[in-house]
């Protein structure tokens, strides 16, 4: 391992201990990597920590719905949370601690952001027309 990638593993380790030591270097991983990218929602640790769905493999790691900027954890809170043109944030993490990629984790990603991003139940919740099939439009971020 080059010098660089030894002290960030040093210091992620260090920080795990301070700020999550119930959580594996794995897991914090997934829960630091989050934190950075969804930084502009200032979610508590709790929230953050309730994202992970720790898959068996699977290409997901977490996963975070916002609607108007809030965070989504029960069908309920979308209610809570429309507008006439609500604003809908989908966040899917697949974080490694692999020196590569895994290709089977690659494959198995496009399937399951396909599911998630039909969000047949989010428009039945606010009562949003259905989309047909094959129009959704997806944004990443690289």
């Amino acid at each position: 391992m080059k010098q660089s990638g030894l002290a960030l593993s040093e210091r992620l380790e260090q920080l795990r201990t301070e700020r999550a030591p119930h959580l594996s270097a794995t897991a914090y991983f997934q829960l630091i990597t989050a934190e950075q990218v969804l930084k502009k929602f200032e979610l508590e640790p709790d929230d953050l920590e309730s994202g992970i769905i720790n898959g068996s493999g699977d290409g997901v790691d977490s996963v975070y719905l916002f609607v108007n900027r809030q965070l989504v954890q029960e069908p309920e809170d979308i209610l809570e949370n429309t507008a006439p043109e609500p604003d809908v944030e989908l966040f899917i993490f697949e974080a490694s601690v692999t020196p590569s990629f895994e290709l089977h984790k690659v494959r198995n990603f496009s399937p399951i952001v396909t599911d998630l991003c039909s969000f047949d139940e989010v428009k039945r919740l606010v009562g949003a027309p259905q989309v047909p099939a094959g129009s959704a439009r997806m944004e990443t971020n690289s």
